[in-house]
């Protein structure tokens, strides 16, 4: 426990850097059915409107997460492809000086171009989440999205990849090391030890 206070304390300082102020706010559609969306406050970042929005109650905290459901492919045929979705899903874990109002963008596209699934989240204390970034805080964050991915968007471990970029890469490993099925785990740029 006291490690664990001195490591959150002194990443606080070296690792974590939230846009300040962030760079959305959430906000409701006027269409009358309340659903939540991310509405971009910086003028050269665009609003996804596809982008599921949901709210994570995590230990005293709350986080923001964004599922972008995926395209499916067209069939050889020309026609659409299932209606069920596309198999795969990202599960990306962003870098440490970015929040979801940046990058729901770049996951739109990355899901066009991939073909699957992207779910995302902001660490405790990034975008519109509340509290303070803390190494400890993150690994409780990427098993409450392990979570949404499993209970409430029905997807399989076995059809996920884990995808950590920067500061990412460790709740990505953290979860990774939890759920063996998964179907991969992607580090990009990621922090060394020792």
């Amino acid at each position: 426990m006291v490690w664990q206070k001195f490591v959150d304390n002194l990443s606080r300082g070296l690792a974590f850097f939230p846009p300040n102020p962030p760079t959305y706010q959430l906000a409701q559609h006027g269409d009358g059915d309340r659903e939540t969306y991310v509405h971009p406050l910086r003028s050269h970042l665009k609003k996804v409107p596809k982008a599921q929005v949901y709210q994570l109650g995590v230990k005293k905290e709350t986080i923001v997460a964004a599922f972008i459901p995926g395209a499916s492919a067209v069939s050889s045929s020309g026609g659409a492809g299932g209606k069920q979705g596309v198999r795969w899903t990202l599960v990306h874990s962003h870098g440490n000086a970015v929040d979801l109002g940046e990058m729901l963008p770049l996951y739109e596209e990355l899901s066009r171009l991939l073909r699957c699934n992207i779910l995302s989240y902001d660490y405790t204390g990034y975008g519109c989440s509340t509290g303070t970034p803390a190494v400890s805080h993150t690994l409780d964050d990427i098993s409450a999205v392990a979570d949404l991915l499993q209970r409430q968007l029905g997807k399989r471990l076995e059809d996920t990849v884990l995808y950590g970029q920067s500061v990412g890469s460790g709740p990505t490993c953290y979860l990774a090391s939890h759920l063996p099925t998964l179907a991969g785990t992607v580090l990009h740029a990621p922090f060394c030890s020792g």
